[in-house]
This record gives C-alpha cells, structure tokens and sequence, in this order.
C-alpha cells in the first residue's frame, strides 16, 4: 500500500512545489491529476469537503497546501510498521532495516543508531531533520 498521496493539478504551484519536496527527498507517492481524473476528483472533495489542491495524505492524517513542518509530523504519526517502511524504503541514507525478525535495527549517518527498541527510538527525533 502507497503511504503517500498527492490530488493535485499540473497548473498548481504548491502542488509541484509539494512534488519537488518529495522528489528531492526521494520520497515516493502516488499522485492523481485532479484535472482529468473525475474519478480521483470526487474522491478528493469527499475527503475534504472542498476543491483546493493540493491536498496531501500520509497514512489517514490529510493535509490541503504545502507545509514541510505539516508534513513531517504526519510522516511522524503513521503507525510503527508504515513508519519504518515509508523511512526505509524512502530514505537513501539507511543501510539496513530487517522487519522479518520482529527487532527493526537500522543504520545511518548519524541519524540513526541501532537501539534495543529498534528504529523507533532515534528516528522519531530525526525525520524533521531528515524531512527539512
């Protein structure tokens, strides 16, 4: 399942600066052109109730415009197991994640240390930093 959503149209100027935010983080997300895609359209204002693009959905938190900080923390309220893979999937400066064995451990330039815990405990305090 794809964490990252974006509803957005190609003439939007928050919506490519939200894509570019992404992109230069090598963050994937799906995105929907709502400008063509009335499916996809009808979908967004049931969500939100309104037309504003962009609108942005990380796990079920959902945001309208483009706001870095805004989007860290919801990157930072997914749930453990969308939180690990959304970073470990996404981020280029992980080594390793290992999911299988039940004890996440993740290394990273400093950003990351290996914990008992696992990743959860050092990379809640590091995604804004990663994320700005």
């Amino acid at each position: 399942m794809q964490t990252i959503t974006i509803y957005s149209t190609p003439s939007c100027h928050y919506c490519n600066l939200a894509k570019d935010y992404f992109k230069s983080r090598n963050i994937q997300y799906t995105e929907y052109n709502v400008a063509t895609d009335l499916e996809r359209r009808s979908e967004m204002v049931e969500m939100t109730g309104q037309m504003g693009v962009p609108v942005i959905k990380i796990g079920d938190a959902v945001m309208v415009g483009f706001n870095q900080e805004a989007i860290a923390n919801m990157i930072q309220s997914l749930p453990k197991e969308e939180l690990v893979a959304t970073v470990a999937a996404q981020m280029p400066i992980l080594d390793t994640v290992d999911t299988a064995s039940q004890k996440v451990e993740a290394k990273a330039t400093g950003m990351v240390e290996q914990t008992e815990d696992g990743i959860m405990g050092t990379i809640k305090g590091g995604i804004k930093k990663l994320f700005s």
